[in-house]
Formats: C-alpha cells, structure tokens, sequence
C-alpha cells in the first residue's frame, strides 16, 4: 500500500559560527543524546552519511 519516501541519507546543514573550526555532529535515537547512532566532525557546515540509517527509527540530531 501506499507510503512516503524517507530518505535514510539526510543531508544535515546548520549555520555557520565564524570563530568555530570545525563542528561537532551528533545523531542519536533519544533527545538526551545518551545513545548515539553517530558523531562526526567536521570542518563543514552541512554533512551527509555515508551509508543508510535505520528506517524503522526516529532520529535526533545536534551540531556544535
């Protein structure tokens, strides 16, 4: 039956800070962050996994 398309590859963007380096980007499966799917740095402002995450869960994400 029907459904809608979710795209288990999201491209996650946030604002520029000019005095940061790099950023801190973190995804996890409950807003309090204690189980963590994922954490990256980056020197970007935007960033896209590189594999899939899990369709059947909600996800939270954080950039600092």
């Amino acid at each position: 039956t029907g459904g809608s398309a979710v795209n288990l590859r999201p491209t996650f963007t946030w604002s520029l800070a000019h005095w940061a380096r790099t950023y801190t980007l973190q995804v996890a499966t409950d807003p309090l962050f204690s189980d963590l799917v994922e954490t990256v740095e980056t020197a970007s402002s935007s960033y896209t996994p590189q594999s899939s995450y899990p369709a059947d869960q909600s996800l939270n994400w954080r950039a600092r």
